[in-house]
Formats: structure tokens, C-alpha cells, sequence
């Protein structure tokens, strides 16, 4: 049978794979399961399978998929959800600070290895989801960890839980001038153009804002940075006068734990030792009634003494005068 002339020629290596499925299913009797087919695949298989009397082809990739592996199998079984080895991964990343779209997903993935085939759909949405082999699970979950820089988190979670993917429809209007294909073209070139132009506008806003919004941040990390910096100083002026603060109180703890301080304190003075020198000394507002009362006493007899002593003088001189005119006499 030249199944080939059917299909296009850049397909003839899948219809090989295909028809080789179809067979070791035909020869043990047992079912045998592909890899991710895309609808053009799906239709190639079912084509195929429709050549073979006892087999029948049974498709899974989860709710609504496009993508889907084929589990070829004899015409009594009937396969459950596990026997198409699929595994849903749900990604986690920093929405606020990174925007993540289809071809980011597939290209990182394809970057680490992974063939197209071994990859079901991915759904970007609301929630990033996408669908692979049972195989390759614990490899992603270790190797995929960052997508354009953002570091991200990686969960396993049931197939039924797996998100439906939108269908993004684009309808256009224009005025034409007469219903040909070149017209029509022309209209429809007229507006990408327009859409283009659009868009490069949006861009350069876009543009303008980031790096306006990156200035921001670099202000905002000086400013950080300066204030960290102000706060190290204060920090080390402050350790500096704790230190020197400190040494200042032991000095004074030193000075009250002298023995002087002692010996000053338990020392009593004699009142009569203090002579009347020290007294005449003294501040009358620093001397007690018995002090000031010594004072008077010691000046009083000061004044005697003073007194008596002019008088002896006194009657010393009256005595040597009358001794000088009784010389002069004789």
C-alpha cells in the first residue's frame, strides 16, 4: 500500500514511526504508546490504524488538549489515564516583576534537552501549566528552575485539574473597493501596518516607562545605600563613645573605691586642737556658735595683750628719760 502519496512529503519520517507503532501492536497483541502528536499527527495515526483490523487508537493529553500521546492497542482493551504516562506541572513565579508567554516556556524547555515530542501543551494564562512524559519528571523539577532570570517553583498536580487553554480568534474588518483577493490583501496588509505602527508606539511607551521606573529603583538603591552607610558610621561613632564612656565611669568607680575616701570620712577632729591662728582663718559663716564664741575669746585676748604691752612701753620709756636728766644733772 503507498500510503505516502496521501501525504505531504516532509511527513513520510512520522508516517514510518506511525506505521511501526501499528505494527508491534498488530505483532505482541499488547498496547503500544507514542509520543505527543499534534492534530495533524492524531489524523495521520487514525489513517494509518484504519488499515489494521484489529487495532484501535485511543488519545490523552489531558482535558481539551491539542497535543495528545496515542495509546495503539487490539481492539479489547481499553486504557486508563495512566497508560498514556502524562504529567501536569503547574509553574510559580514573580508575576509583579516578570511577564511569562508560551515561547518563553517551550524555549527554555527545548534549551535543557527536551524534544518536542516529549512535550504536550502549554497553557499560559491566569495559572502557567504544561503537560509532559511521566518520564521526564523528576529531571524537569530539578533542572528547570529559572525562566528569563526569575528564579521559579515547579508543582506536580492532577491531570484533572489542568486549566482549558483559550482560543484567540482575530476578526478584522475593512472596506474594499471590489471583493478581489488582491484587494482584499491589500486591505488586510493596510491594516497590519497600521496594528504595526500601533504597537511600535506602545513599545517606545513601554520602553520610556521602564526606564524611567529602573531610574526609580537605581535612586531608591542609592539612597538605600547612603543610608546604610550613615548607619554603619553611626554605629561606629556610637561604639567609640560607649568605650570611651565607659572608661570614663571606671575611672570614676576607681576614684570612690580609694581608701583616702575612708580615712577622710572616719577622721574626727578636736576642737581644741584647732589653734587660734586656724580660727582667725575661718569664715564666720563656716563656724559653729562654739567656735565663733572661741574666736571673740581669742581676739579679745588678743586686744589685752595688745593693750598691756603699749602700757610696759610705755612706762619703759617714761623711766629711761628721767635716768637721761639725772645724767644731765651731774
Amino acid at each position: 500500500m503507498d500510503i505516502y502519496q496521501h501525504f505531504r512529503k516532509e511527513e513520510q519520517s512520522l508516517i514510518d514511526i506511525l506505521i511501526d507503532k501499528c505494527e508491534q501492536a498488530e505483532r505482541h497483541y499488547s498496547p503500544v504508546l507514542t509520543t505527543f502528536l499534534d492534530p495533524r499527527g492524531q489524523y495521520i495515526l487514525e489513517v494509518i490504524s484504519g488499515s489494521y483490523d484489529d487495532l484501535k487508537v485511543h488519545f490523552n493529553g489531558g482535558p481539551r488538549a491539542e497535543r495528545q500521546r496515542a495509546v495503539i492497542a487490539p481492539s479489547y482493551y481499553e486504557p486508563d489515564e495512566s497508560d498514556f504516562e502524562l504529567t501536569l506541572i503547574e509553574i510559580h513565579y514573580p508575576e509583579k516583576f516578570v511577564t511569562i508567554q508560551h515561547q518563553h516556556v517551550l524555549g527554555t524547555l527545548m534549551s535543557l534537552g527536551i524534544d518536542r515530542n516529549q512535550l504536550g501543551d502549554i497553557i499560559v494564562g491566569e495559572r502557567i501549566q504544561f503537560v509532559l512524559t511521566k518520564a521526564l519528571e523528576s529531571f524537569i523539577m530539578l533542572e528547570f528552575t529559572r525562566i528569563k532570570g526569575a528564579t521559579i517553583k515547579l508543582n506536580s498536580i492532577p491531570l484533572e485539574d489542568m486549566i482549558q487553554s483559550e482560543e484567540n480568534w482575530k476578526i478584522q474588518s475593512s472596506t474594499v473597493s471590489a471583493l478581489r483577493l488582491d484587494v482584499v490583501c491589500a486591505a488586510q496588509k493596510a491594516g497590519e501596518e497600521t496594528k504595526l505602527a500601533a504597537n511600535k508606539d506602545a513599545e517606545a511607551t513601554i520602553a520610556k516607562a521602564q526606564a524611567q521606573a529602573d531610574q526609580i529603583v537605581n535612586d531608591a538603591i542609592e539612597k538605600a545605600r547612603r543610608l546604610a552607610f550613615q548607619t554603619e558610621d553611626m554605629k561606629r561613632q556610637s561604639k567609640v563613645f560607649r568605650s570611651r564612656f565607659r572608661m570614663l565611669v571606671e575611672a570614676q568607680l576607681d576614684l570612690l573605691k580609694n581608701e583616702d575616701w575612708d580615712y577622710l570620712l572616719n577622721y574626727d577632729l578636736d576642737a581644741e586642737q584647732v589653734t587660734l591662728e586656724d580660727i582667725h582663718h575661718l569664715n564666720d559663716n563656716d563656724l559653729t556658735e562654739e567656735e565663733k564664741a572661741m574666736k571673740n575669746n581669742a581676739q579679745s585676748q588678743a586686744q589685752s595683750t595688745q593693750t598691756s604691752e603699749t602700757k610696759s612701753t610705755s612706762q619703759s620709756d617714761s623711766t629711761s628719760t628721767s635716768q637721761s636728766e639725772s645724767t644731765n644733772l651731774k
